[in-house]
């Protein structure tokens, strides 16, 4: 999104000149929302391996505990 905000920005007076303006917000607005899509993406599965990861280590702990106390 960055990319296509930097050539409309930098192309502003190509830009205007074809009327090109709602298209060059179309196109941001669709890779804003692609972005977003992936950040959601990422944090669901970043919250998964946490989640899982935690389980595990806790899990190692306690039958570590329960092992060595018998």
């Amino acid at each position: 999104s960055t990319g296509i905000a930097y050539e409309a920005i930098s192309n502003i007076r190509t830009t205007r000149a074809f009327g090109a303006e709602t298209k060059e917000h179309e196109m941001f607005q669709s890779e804003v929302h692609k972005a977003c899509e992936l950040n959601i993406r990422l944090g669901i599965g970043i919250g998964v391996f946490q989640g899982l990861n935690n389980l595990v280590m806790n899990g190692i702990v306690l039958s570590t505990i329960a092992l060595g106390g018998q």
